[in-house]
């Protein structure tokens, strides 16, 4: 799949998605008149990349993929780090100063994951590097949008997780299936949540 546009993006968000504002449901979060905002910024992000001083910097050739989005690349030297950075600080820039959120922070929780699951993986027998690898690739592939849920609500900070009245107020796995696990629980916020195409979800 070719580099998403501006356009491609904000019509993915026209989908089955469940968004409530002051308890009444979002028909559209691209005409809503406060989530369009985070929409039309996001669309902004995908947009620059078909700048063609920017195409370098914000896409890469990978072969037998085609055109890929430079967040989604593994950083494998000190310069590809460097090349990152240079990423986040130009959007953040041409953006006035608000941050990418929607794919630097997403994919900053994306490439985490291909560290820490095949140290889990040596660790307790478990397989989940090859999931992240798979999920990976596919982000990459479909120019997804990603964004963090990381911060629990916590409630009472001086009860443990187990010890809340109310058991939503930390992310918790719900259920056990023989195809992965169900998680339930509430996060204290989560910019662009609303206008991402996937959401990663991490305890705090």
């Amino acid at each position: 799949m070719a580099l998403r546009t501006s356009e491609a993006y904000l019509a993915s968000l026209r989908d089955s998605r469940r968004v409530f504002v002051v308890g009444e449901r979002v028909e559209d979060v691209t005409t809503h008149p406060v989530l369009s905002i985070p929409a039309r910024h996001a669309a902004t992000l995908f947009g620059l990349r078909q700048e063609p001083e920017l195409a370098t910097l914000f896409s890469m050739e990978e072969s037998g993929r085609g055109r890929l989005s430079r967040y989604f690349q593994i950083p494998r030297s000190g310069e590809d780090l460097l090349t990152r950075g240079r990423l986040i600080e130009e959007t953040t820039r041409r953006c006035h100063s608000t941050l990418n959120i929607i794919q630097a922070v997403g994919t900053d929780a994306l490439l985490g994951l291909r560290i820490v699951a095949p140290q889990m993986d040596r660790a307790l027998g478990t397989r989940y590097a090859e999931r992240v690898e798979a999920y990976h690739r596919r982000c990459a592939d479909e120019d997804l949008s990603l964004a963090l849920a990381q911060t629990d609500v916590k409630g009472d900070r001086s009860l443990r997780p187990h010890e809340q009245s109310d058991p939503d107020l930390y992310v918790r796995i719900a259920a056990r299936r023989p195809d992965g696990i169900v998680v339930r629980g509430a996060k204290a916020h989560l910019t662009m949540g609303a206008v991402a195409n996937d959401i990663i979800v991490l305890p705090t």
